[in-house]
């Protein structure tokens, strides 16, 4: 997911675009919250395991850990299974799924 920077470096993806269920190509070209927040409640469902963190989802995805939260949040069924220290080790939940 990452982008090439200022610099032409390819960096995190830092930003979400400003449609939320869209890759926004005709305006800013980034993926919208909506997008990312189905992409990572897959992905982590998919995992077969309740300890998939933030700072995995970051990994995988190539995006800033922030915003592995707020597309947490943003989405419906997923949620907190754990909440403590540094946001790279914070547990994503599924709930209901």
């Amino acid at each position: 997911m990452g982008y090439y920077n200022d610099d032409g470096i390819v960096a995190p993806l830092d930003r979400f675009g400003a449609n939320n269920d869209d890759w926004n190509h005709d305006a800013d070209g980034y993926p919208g919250i909506g997008l990312i927040a189905n992409a990572i409640s897959t992905w982590s469902a998919l995992q077969e395991r309740t300890t998939v963190t933030v700072g995995e989802a970051a990994l995988t995805f190539f995006i800033k850990p922030e915003l592995v939260v707020q597309a947490i949040e943003f989405h419906y069924w997923m949620c907190w299974d754990k909440q403590d220290g540094p946001i790279e080790t914070w547990v994503i939940g599924h709930d209901g799924e």
